[in-house]
């Protein structure tokens, strides 16, 4: 898919089509995986972090902007973000208090 076509996906995403988060889903979800479990090391966790990533895409569709650069990067930057978050939280959870 080119990304003039992945641009009109985000389009109707903002509209609100359910077809088009399926669709933007089945192009972007092993890219969002993989980056996901690179930086967790997780199977469970990545996945955890996919579904909320590309809930904020739905979410969050009608703020992306194509001048600041692809689909692809916003969606990897999402999931970048929240795998992040979830790997300082399981590690600061894993820590022991020092009070």
């Amino acid at each position: 898919m080119s990304e003039s076509q992945a641009h009109a996906l985000l389009r109707r995403l903002a509209a609100g089509d359910h077809k088009a988060l399926g669709e933007f889903y089945d192009l972007y979800a092993g890219l969002a995986n993989g980056l996901a479990l690179r930086i967790l090391r997780d199977g469970s966790d990545a996945e955890d972090v996919v579904q909320e990533a590309f809930v904020q895409v739905w979410r969050q569709a009608g703020r992306y902007d194509p001048r600041r650069g692809s689909p692809q990067a916003w969606l990897c930057t999402i999931a970048r973000t929240r795998a992040r978050c979830t790997a300082l939280a399981t590690f600061s959870s894993s820590r022991p208090s020092i009070w």
